[in-house]
């Protein structure tokens, strides 16, 4: 197992939202006093989860998980939640949200998720949450930037390997031109990228490559591409000063209003909202 995973460690890019402890019994209640816990969300980023102390309850896109302290959870990018917790006792646990991007492929479309478990090493995990925590606050350091995404790294490889992760075999098989296609677009966002040019350079039909692509990665160049130009903008909104328009330039818009209502569209929120936000929970 372990050899499996490192074999396909190697071109990644990380993303680390947010590293936190949290618990000491007050958390979970808004300032009218309701149970904050008791309500739906949707991801859009994979999460890692060690309670340590407490229980609650989680459904993952429809199927309800009970999580008791010293369980891991790990959820996949685009999931839709809903939590219940009742309020009595105390509830502390971890928690990592971050992108993790390996060749062309989030780690979620790479093995079977969600993780639900109870660890073997439970201490090998915390110790790297709280490693992520304390690196979490210098986020600025190039160093410790370095050292956040080697982190994220050794705690995704340890919570795979210890849940037993199963690998996505339809991952191994990713056809070479079309591997070369999405990796040409994660190259080329600035640029206009129509179907038929890709597909003319993947040597296939307009309408067979759109077939192969989607049935490879689960989704239409279309929405592949947007996927993709929406994490670039969300990347360039959180980390750098560049305008909006400079932004949209960067990922093919000629236009800033067009790329305000694409952004809007696919995030619900508009660019300007997202930076002064900073989104550490969306």
């Amino acid at each position: 197992m372990h050899n499996n995973i490192k074999q396909i460690f190697s071109n990644y890019t990380t993303d680390i939202i947010i590293s936190k402890r949290i618990g000491e019994g007050e958390w979970w209640l808004d300032e009218n006093g309701k149970n904050w816990w008791n309500r739906k969300t949707h991801f859009h980023f994979n999460a890692i989860y060690l309670t340590k102390q407490g229980e609650f309850d989680l459904w993952i896109n429809g199927t309800k998980h009970h999580i008791p302290a010293g369980h891991v959870v790990m959820i996949p990018e685009g999931s839709d939640l809903q939590y219940y917790f009742d309020g009595n006792g105390t509830l502390d646990k971890y928690y990592t949200h971050f992108h993790l991007v390996i060749g062309t492929q989030n780690i979620c479309e790479l093995f079977h998720f969600p993780l639900v478990f109870k660890p073997k090493n439970e201490d090998a995990i915390e110790q790297l949450l709280c490693k992520l925590i304390e690196l979490r606050a210098d986020p600025d350091d190039p160093l410790k930037q370095i050292a956040q995404s080697a982190t994220l790294l050794s705690l995704v490889f340890e919570v795979l390997a210890q849940a037993g992760a199963i690998r996505n075999e339809r991952s191994e098989k990713i056809p070479l031109e079309i591997r070369a296609i999405a990796e040409y677009i994660d190259d080329h966002l600035n640029e206009t990228l129509s179907i038929d040019m890709l597909a003319e350079r993947s040597g296939y039909s307009t309408a067979y490559f759109t077939k192969k692509f989607k049935a490879v990665f689960g989704r239409t160049p279309t929405d592949y591409i947007a996927e993709k130009r929406i994490y670039r903008a969300k990347d360039e909104l959180r980390n750098t000063d560049r305008t909006i328009y400079g932004i949209a330039n960067s990922l093919g818009f000629s236009d800033a209003s067009y790329f305000s209502s694409f952004f809007k569209a696919r995030t619900g929120l508009s660019p300007a909202f997202y930076r002064k936000a900073k989104v550490l929970n969306e």
